[in-house]
C-alpha cells in the first residue's frame, strides 16, 4: 500500500509557506498604508 504522507507533508509545508508571505505581505501593506496616513496628517497640520 501506498502512503503519501510525503506528498501531505510538502503540501502541508507549502500551504504553510504561501501563509507566511501572505500574512508578512498584509503587514508591509498595512505599514505603509500607516505610513502614509501620517504622511497625510503631518501635511494636514501645516
Amino acid at each position: 500500500m501506498f502512503c503519501p504522507v510525503e506528498d501531505v507533508m510538502s503540501a502541508a509545508a507549502i500551504l504553510q509557506r504561501t501563509k507566511l508571505l501572505y500574512v508578512r505581505s498584509n503587514i508591509l501593506s498595512h505599514a505603509v498604508l500607516a505610513s502614509l496616513a501620517e504622511q497625510d496628517d503631518a501635511s494636514a497640520m501645516k
